[in-house]
């Protein structure tokens, strides 16, 4: 449900059918050695709004088992097929 790991998925090639290109991600991978005291993705976030540069958002769990630290999280996820 976070908007960077959606990215993830929806970079992943496909087997079950065929894509002219991968869905590349913007800009360079979070440095996690010194982690910001706020989202480490957020240079790369499509979804960022003035609060995410300005704090880290709580953990909270979206769906049972599943949690998300994010201001401004995707309702639907985006799964890989393997």
């Amino acid at each position: 449900m976070h908007p960077y790991t959606n990215m993830l998925l929806r970079s992943i090639p496909r087997v079950d059918k065929k894509l002219e290109k991968l869905e590349p991600i913007p800009g360079q991978p979070p440095r996690m050695v010194n982690i910001p005291p706020v989202c480490p993705f957020l240079p790369r976030c499509p979804r960022k709004t003035d609060v995410c540069m300005e704090e880290l958002p709580d953990l909270i769990e979206a769906k049972k088992g599943h949690y998300v630290r994010c201001f401004n999280p995707i309702k639907q996820e985006v799964r890989a097929s393997v």
